[in-house]
């Protein structure tokens, strides 16, 4: 899963520095841009996951996540599965 944002980010990095080659340092900034924005993600995702996990683990029946829940949980909605 971070691979794959890893990945993305590479891909968008290269493309902006074969595109912005005649323009100096937009290359340089598109990369650092992608490499933020991807890390942000991979945060993001890892405290979706955390909360998912602690939900479903929860010892309370009356708090933790019914299955429902946990499908519609927001780690679900924002991990997307590597490109193939």
């Amino acid at each position: 899963m971070a691979g794959s944002i890893t990945r993305e980010a590479d891909r968008f990095a290269s493309a902006g520095s074969a595109a912005g080659s005649a323009s100096g340092g937009a290359a340089s900034k598109t990369a650092a841009f992608a490499q933020q924005k991807s890390e942000r993600e991979q945060e993001q995702i890892k405290q979706h996951l955390d909360q998912l996990l602690k939900g479903c683990l929860c010892t309370d029946p009356e708090k933790r996540l019914t299955p429902i829940e946990a499908i519609n949980h927001d780690f679900f909605k924002k991990a997307q599965p590597p490109a193939k």
